[in-house]
Order: C-alpha cells, then structure tokens, then sequence
C-alpha cells in the first residue's frame, strides 16, 4: 500500500513540475587542459547538443557551453539546474563586447545573482551566453530558458516534493528518538543516525543545505562523500543489529564490518583528497552495498526463516531501484527526467518508512512476548508459591523430628566431648614432654656441631647456611683442623626431624673416629670408612636398612695451594677467577644394605692459582618449592647465585642466601619441605 502512494505520489507532481522547457540553441566545447579563455574559445568549433539537459558524467574536463538565445529575451531568466558546479563563469556578450561573473558551490549563497538553490541569471538583452562549467561532482548540466512567473510556479511544486520528503524524514526522527529513550536499543541509534546523515547528503545534492543550513559556509561542499559514507555506516550497522546477522550468519557478519571499513576509508579519504575518481567510487560503492543488503535479507528470509525480512526486503528493493535510476541517470545512461532524478527520494523516503514500520512491529512483537512471558511467570510464581507452602509444612514436621533427635545427639556429644577433653589433655601433656625432649637433644646436636669460634680461628672467611625443617636436623656439618691440613664436611642424612638427628650423631660420631683419632684426610677412603662403619653400626647387612647418608668432603693443605675433594651424591661448586666448576659426586650413598664392596669413591686434586671460593651444599635449597610459578629452585639458578655473591664478605653470603629462599618460599605461599644447609668458604 505505502509502494502505492509513493509512486502516486511520484506521478502527481511529475506532472505539476514537469513542464517542457523551451529549446535552445545550445553547443559546447570540452575544454580538458584547462587553459582555454573567452576569446579563445570564441575562435574553435563547438558541437552542437541534442537537447538542453547536457550530461557529460564524471569528468575533470572544463565544458564551455555556447548559447544563441532568441531575439527580444527581455525579463528572461536562465536556469543552470545543477547546484553541485564547483565553478560555472558565465560570460555574457552584449554590444559586442563580453561580460564575465563567476558563480559555483564554494562561493557563498549571497553572491548569486538570484538566492535560489539553483543557479539562475538575468539574460539581459544578451545575444550569445558562454557558460565555463567544472567539477569533481558528476557534470550534469540542465539548462532550462525561463520567466519569473514560471520558475515560481516549478519551484514551489519542487519545494513541495521535497518538504514532503524532508518531512517524513524529520517526522521519523521525531518519532524514533523519542522510542529510543523507551527502548534503549543499539539498532534505534543506527536508525537514527542514518535519517540524520541520508537527509543531509539530500539536502546538499538538491541544493537546500547550501541556501538553509550553511549559506557561508562553502567548505561543508566538499564533504559530500564523506557525509554519503557515514551515512552509509549507520544503515549497515542498522541492518546487521536489525537482522541479528551476527547470531545468523557468522560470515556476512564480517562481510559487513569489511564494507564498513571501505566505506570509511572512503570518506577519510575525501577530507584529504579532491578527486573525481571518489565520486565514482562512491556511486559505485551505494550500489553494491544496496544490492548486498537486498540480497542478505533474502537469504535470511528464504534460508533462515527471519519473518521481519520481508519488510526488510520490501524496503531495499524500493531505495535499490531509486539509486539504479539516478546512478544510471546521472552517468548519462538513460534521460534525465523528472521521474529519473526523484526515484530516488520516493525510494529513501518508502525504505525510511518501512524500517520506521518494522521496528513499530519489533515493539509490538515485544511486548506481546513480554506479555506472555509475564503470564507465565504469574503461572509459575503460583505454582512455586504451592510448592512453598507444601516444603514448609513438611519441613516443620521434620525440623520437630530433628529437634528430638538433636537432643538426643547434643547429650551424646556433651558425653563425647568430656572424653575428649580429657584426651587432649593427655595429648598436650604428651606433646609438651615430646617437645621439651627435641629441644633438648636440639641442644645436644647444636653441641656436637663444630664451634663457630674454634671454625673461625682455622678458616678466617667462611659461613655456613643452617636452617633445619624441624627442630632438629638431619643435615649436618663438620669441621677438623689437623694442624697441616683442614677437613670441611657437608652431610644429608636420611629423613629429617628426630630421625635424621640421630643419623646425625651418628655420622659425626663415626667422623670424629676417622679422621681425628685415625688421620684419615684422603676424601674418597674417608667416604668409605664412614659407608662401611654406618652399614655396620645399623646392621645392614642383617636387617637389610637403607638408612644412611648424602656427603661432600673439602681437604684443604695449609703449606701449598691444594685441594683435595670427593662427594657422595652431593657436589661442591668451586669459583676462580670469576668462573664456576661443580664437581659432581659419586653416585653412591653412605649406608644401605645394597652394593655392598661395589663402591668407588673418587678424590678430585684441584691446584688453584689464586683465591678460590668453595661452597658444600646439600639437596634442601635447590629442591624447594617456591617462586611465582612455584617451581624449584634448581642447581642452576643456585649455580646462577653463587656467581653473583662470590665477591661479597661471607655474612653477606649467607644473609643473602638466607633471604633469597625464604623470598622465594613466601611468593608461592609454600612451607620448608628439607633441612638446607650450605658450607661457604674462602681459600
């Protein structure tokens, strides 16, 4: 029905407005250097045209056109009905001699002979007119001989047309702006821009934005395309929201968002650039964008069944055959008529209604489905308030059955919990002697380890790292001074807490017996005699235990710059001239039952030629837990570490040893999981 009046609509004033001009004596030149004058051009040989609505499409060629006018033109007007001409010099020949007045669209509204939205002269009794027209707008010129009375009559017809056009296109504005603060949907705010943006590229291709909206202001001509590509944007991203194409159809989702990009690259390019070629690009562009739009709601229609597409379509296929019609017209394809250059507002103005009529009915669908889904609701609001009342008297029947029950269990528990306090005190009383008997063999341990002072007197820069998980511990270090020789040992004795301490004790024990009443200083037989007295302390052999001992033996010679060094299982890292060494240790462990007479230890003989740095270190730091991804801390970066201290005093070593892993263990929020014990020593 709305396709019906608007093509009434269109034939009404086809024929109020569309009267048959008068035919004029019209030839022309095209001019494309540009260098052409009046009275050059007065001297070559135009072309004659066929008709007064000359179109020579989108061209950078300067077109000279001659007109004879008929004798006795006083009070004759002429028309050049083109308001888009970037210059129109329009030279009148009166006595012989010739007259020139520039017009064009970057001169203000206020220098034209005439405030018309065209461009219109007096003739003045002139015999020939030359008109120079240029442009990067299609170079369409209709040229139309008049009266006063007659361009009256044609104006206010086309005054009319548009304020009709122009009204709608400001009634749904109105209408939608208002449903947009109702609604508060993304789609209302593309609808609307598009009305804002569509309406001002019209306004500016009839003329009416230069003679209402910015008379003075000629730069806003030149943005045309610009305005064109916006708007453009805003019925793409109305039409995707519209159909729902994201939830749709994944790729003409992104097809959209690429035309998008185009069509702003476009209109960047036009603030920037002044050139023929966008304009072409830009009627180009409309069209295929029309056809892609018509051709998504078909397929949204045929293939996913979308209902509000057919508005949709009904919409697109009236503007598409509006902009077919004036792309076609002003390229000169087909005759530039009435009804060729306003298709296309009949077009705009049936698809603005439609959609304006498609989200109407986008709302009603709404509110209908909310009317529903509020029914629905008052349904199941009853039914849960039925199941409500249900639960609760159920639920008050066993919360009297659970009452029973829990005075019967509260007594049972009051009984349990007298047991249970008495136990615990038994367990506190049990745990403080338990406690009282660590510290004291703590104290007992701490005595047998070697004396800080008797160390210091041997070894004057040294530290060592002692930092048990427990109370006690069960790595241990030690230390003998042999008059020509020194002995620095670091042990790891199996498990830690009490039964490491004893393995401790034990390991002492058996070294103190090895190398101060026998004299043994080579590393490798000391390793052995503590392998062979361990296994036969604890009955290995018999009871087949595995318990025993990691450790690293350091003999340092006092009269000559020797070392002497044999690990099992642990290393020693050594560092000369500012490079490190690990030695590694044998493969064995001190005790078990297995590979027994099947042990070889190795002693390393290093002859340093300046000061060396020597570290004993057991498996404690290296194998702890922490860090921000709560990794171990590794041999290397402890290899890493030892590098970067190695220059600094020996307390500032084990200061920052010390508060190196305990950072380390507070980043991952994690618990020491080893006894850590590091020997440090300057050599």
């Amino acid at each position: 029905m709305i396709i019906r009046i608007s093509f009434l609509f269109l034939l009404f004033f086809s024929l109020v407005s569309n009267t048959k001009g008068q035919q004029l004596k019209i030839s022309y030149y095209v001019d494309a250097s540009h260098q052409m004058t009046i009275e050059k051009v007065n001297q070559v040989q135009f072309e004659e045209a066929k008709t007064n609505q000359l179109n020579f499409a989108n061209t950078n060629d300067a077109i000279w056109i001659k007109i004879q006018l008929p004798q006795n033109n006083k009070n004759t007007l002429l028309e050049v009905a083109n308001p888009l001409l970037d210059t129109l010099d329009i030279y009148r020949k009166i006595e012989g001699k010739f007259e020139k007045e520039r017009y064009g669209v970057y001169l203000p509204f206020s220098k034209g002979e005439y405030e018309t939205r065209t461009f219109l002269f007096d003739v003045n009794d002139s015999e020939v007119i030359y008109l120079m027209c240029s442009g990067r707008f299609p170079l369409e010129i209709p040229i139309n001989l008049t009266n006063q009375k007659e361009f009256n009559k044609n104006q206010t017809a086309s005054n009319f047309f548009f304020g009709a056009y122009f009204g709608i296109l400001f009634a749904l504005f109105m209408y939608n702006f208002f449903l947009l603060f109702s609604v508060r949907e993304k789609v209302y705010i593309y609808y609307l821009g598009y009305l804002v943006f569509v309406g001002l590229f019209y306004a500016m291709l009839t003329g009416y934005a230069q003679a209402f909206l910015f008379p003075n202001q000629t730069k806003f001509n030149s943005y045309l395309v610009t305005i064109l590509s916006v708007g453009m944007v805003f019925i793409i991203e109305f039409c995707s929201q519209y159909l729902k194409v994201k939830e749709n159809s994944k790729k003409n989702y992104w097809v959209s968002k690429f035309i998008v990009f185009l069509c702003l690259i476009l209109g960047l390019a036009d603030v920037f650039l002044d050139n023929v070629v966008l304009i072409a690009l830009s009627q180009v562009l409309s069209l295929i964008i029309s056809l892609y739009l018509i051709l998504l709601g078909i397929y949204l229609l045929i293939f996913k069944k979308q209902k509000q597409a057919r508005i949709y379509v009904l919409a697109w296929t009236g503007y598409l055959t509006g902009i077919s019609l004036l792309i076609l017209q002003i390229n000169g394809a087909i005759p530039s008529n009435f009804i060729t250059k306003n298709a296309i507002f009949i077009g705009s103005a049936t698809e603005v209604i439609l959609f304006s009529i498609a989200l109407a009915m986008r709302i009603n669908k709404y509110r209908k489905e909310k009317a529903i889904a509020q029914k629905n609701e008052l349904k199941q609001l009853k039914l849960n308030q039925d199941l409500i009342k249900n639960q609760k008297e159920e639920l008050q029947q066993k919360v009297e059955e659970r009452t029973i029950e829990l005075k019967d269990t509260v007594e049972e528990l009051e009984t349990s919990l007298s047991i249970i306090t008495t136990q615990n005190d038994k367990i506190t009383r049990l745990h403080e002697g338990v406690t009282s008997s660590i510290n004291y063999a703590k104290r007992i341990q701490q005595a047998l380890l070697p004396f800080e002072k008797r160390m210091a007197e041997s070894m004057k820069n040294h530290f060592v790292l002692y930092m048990p998980r427990d109370i006690v511990s069960g790595d241990f270090y030690w230390f003998s001074d042999l008059g020509d020789k020194i002995i620095a040992i670091q042990s790891d004795c199996t498990g830690h807490g009490v039964p490491g301490a004893f393995m401790s004790v034990i390991g002492i024990n058996i070294l103190e017996e090895i190398v101060n009443m026998k004299k043994i200083t080579d590393p490798s037989q000391i390793l052995t005699e503590v392998d062979n007295l361990v296994r036969y302390s604890l009955k290995q052999s018999e009871n087949q235990g595995q318990d025993g001992m990691d450790m690293s033996i350091v003999c340092l010679y006092k009269n000559e710059r020797k070392i002497e060094l044999a690990g099992a299982m642990n290393s020693v890292y050594l560092i000369e001239n500012g490079e490190i060494q690990r030695i590694k240790g044998d493969k064995f462990s001190i005790g078990g039952w297995r590979n027994q007479g099947n042990k070889t230890f190795t002693t390393h003989t290093i002859f340093p030629k300046n000061t060396i740095y020597i570290y004993q270190t057991t498996d404690g730091y290296q194998d702890q837990f922490g860090g921000v991804k709560n990794k171990k801390f590794g041999s290397k970066r402890l290899t890493k570490t030892f590098l970067e201290i190695h220059q600094q005093p020996m307390k500032k070593q084990e200061e920052f040893l010390r508060t190196t892993i305990t950072n380390w263990m507070e980043e991952a929020e994690e618990t020491q999981i080893d006894d850590i014990s590091i020997f440090g020593l300057e050599y």
